[in-house]
């Protein structure tokens, strides 16, 4: 179980780092922060379905429950702080080439061209790197346990 657990979150993981959009307008911060109540809202179902399963099922213990509860929630959270962190290195990124147009306009041009080359390359990394450390994170939460 736990192995497919963990299969499972860093598949879900890697894919919605992936995919999507890395530049949130107003509306996609809504829809992002709606996310966070959904998984909380989870997080809440999946704890009352664990603690019905105590009741009926004898043989499932309490560590059991607090692991699958612990690790659910945990990694439900951590995939959408790896897309956070993904939008908010977007976002610095775009935050200063604004500022760079705005206060630095004679050297602005240079830096354009210069970025325009990287950016995708830069992207990639920060997405390769989140995605390693997704791997890293839902092994401590799912395979250290013992």
């Amino acid at each position: 179980m736990k192995y497919v657990n963990f299969l499972f979150f860093v598949l879900i993981s890697i894919g919605y780092i992936w995919n999507g959009k890395n530049v949130f307008l107003r509306k996609d911060w809504v829809k992002f922060g709606l996310h966070f109540i959904g998984v909380a809202i989870a997080i809440t179902i999946v704890g009352f379905i664990i603690k019905g399963s105590l009741a009926v099922f004898p043989g499932f213990s309490r560590s059991t429950a607090r692991f699958i509860l612990v690790g659910f929630s945990l990694s439900s959270v951590m995939v959408l702080v790896l897309k956070y962190l993904v939008v908010m290195m977007c976002a610095i990124f775009a935050r200063i080439m604004k500022f760079h147009q705005v206060n630095n306009q004679k050297n602005y041009n240079d830096l354009s061209d210069f970025t325009s080359g990287i950016s995708l390359p830069m992207l990639n990394f920060v997405k390769l790197l989140l995605s390693a450390v997704g791997v890293i994170i839902f092994y401590g939460i799912w395979l250290t346990q013992p």
